[in-house]
């Protein structure tokens, strides 16, 4: 309520109400511009990079240290088959499903964090 009266005694000042005016808005939208700042966690998986399956329909593909195995997906996945087959790679993403012996989860790629081994 005293922020109410406090702006229309402002309005006697069109100066005084533009600055209390600019102030409100400059904190909100400095709030709402925090919340857009925060990126979303990715989660970060090392192994080396294969390539199954046929020339026509090849499969990108990480095998993990542990014996688990993820499919490669997303805009990177044909950089990484390219480029870093047969490499150790640590990159970041988003599971898609999870892996389990014998079965291989899905791995979205977002990101290259380093490359192991030339």
């Amino acid at each position: 309520m005293k922020v109410v009266f406090s702006f229309l005694r402002a309005m006697r000042s069109p100066a005084l109400a533009a600055a209390l005016l600019m102030i409100a808005t400059c904190s909100s939208s400095t709030s709402a511009n925090t919340e857009l700042a925060e990126a979303p966690k990715l989660t970060e998986i090392e192994g080396t990079i294969q390539v199954k399956g046929s020339a026509s329909a090849p499969i990108t593909s990480i095998d993990l240290p542990g014996g688990l195995s993820y499919t490669l997906q997303g805009k990177l996945e044909k950089m990484v088959r390219g480029m870093y087959r047969g490499k150790n790679l640590k990159i970041a993403g988003k599971i898609i499903t999870d892996a389990k012996p014998g079965k291989p989860g899905v791995f979205e790629v977002k990101e290259i964090v380093v490359i192991l081994t030339q």
